[in-house]
């Protein structure tokens, strides 16, 4: 018998049908199909294939940007494609309107209220996040306005965090009577420490743009827009290569590898860039004193 996935209009009667048997259907092509029948907002990608630049934008600003279940598969699909692309150096992920994200949006939220379909969004969106971090490119969040909730990890799983006076980072799922459910609690802790990070999920904590910026989770805070453009073109004064050679490493550290382990892996990205056009090329120019 074919799998039938419910329409959201049917989401209360399937609790003890479909609902219950996420943990032994899940696919992420199932949860496409059912999260993208809950529509509103949209997260697209303008790329700036000369500046290998891609600029990721979430809108939905009549809910302040928040996700709705069509605009998870958006995001995820946007990953996906820079994944593939070999050339990109940075993507800049920002919100409509001068807010980031105000996290999921509630309408939303309450459709999908059962631990089974917490169980498939939560597995749908972690893997989202993971693979964001782990692009071979460098990510920037430029956080504006309200970062709340979900939006939080979404900033935390990104490379570098951007945020210009005035913004608000706010992890504040616990007023929901809840915890972080896009997998950001282990870089939360990363980020914060232990303690700390206690401490901010359990209050529901919003920093300002400044103690985001003294605590760790921001890497620049900005006045203006021209302030912010001009901090992106320091990515783009060395090559792509050896822009995504740093990532890649540095990603590779943060593995569970013994130290052999680990010097391997760094080798074996230094020779693809050691020697190559790049290299010779600034050697030629005397690039590193300039």
């Amino acid at each position: 018998m074919p799998f039938k996935l419910p329409s959201p209009s049917q989401y209360r009667q399937v609790i003890r049908g479909f609902a219950t048997e996420w943990k032994s259907v899940y696919t992420p092509e199932k949860a496409r199909e059912y999260l993208s029948q809950f529509k509103g907002g949209k997260v697209i990608m303008e790329k700036d294939e000369k500046l290998g630049i891609a600029k990721v934008l979430i809108a939905h600003e009549e809910k302040k940007n928040a996700f709705t279940g069509k605009m998870m598969v958006d995001l995820e699909k946007v990953v996906s494609e820079l994944e593939k692309w070999d050339t990109g150096r940075l993507a800049i992920i920002e919100g409509a309107n001068e807010n980031f994200c105000s996290g999921g949006d509630l309408d939303f939220v309450a459709k999908i209220s059962t631990p089974e379909d917490g169980y498939m969004m939560n597995t749908f969106m972690g893997g989202t996040m993971r693979r964001l971090r782990r692009l071979p490119l460098v990510t920037i969040a430029n956080a504006q306005g309200i970062c709340l909730g979900g939006a939080a990890e979404l900033f935390l799983a990104c490379d570098v965090r951007a945020v210009q006076y005035g913004a608000k980072i706010g992890f504040v799922q616990a007023r929901l009577g809840i915890a972080p459910g896009w997998a950001g609690c282990s870089r939360i802790v990363e980020t914060l420490g232990r303690s700390k990070a206690i401490e901010v999920l359990a209050t529901s904590t919003i920093f300002s743009a400044e103690e985001a910026k003294e605590n760790g989770l921001a890497s620049f805070l900005y006045k203006d827009t021209e302030e912010f453009e001009k901090y992106v073109t320091k990515y783009t004064k060395n090559s792509v290569n050896a822009v995504r050679a740093c990532k890649q490493m540095v990603e590779n550290s943060g593995q569970v590898f013994t130290a052999e382990e680990k010097h391997k892996a760094e080798r074996d990205i230094f020779i693809q860039v050691w020697g190559g056009p790049d290299n010779i090329e600034a050697l030629n120019k005397n690039l590193k004193h300039n």
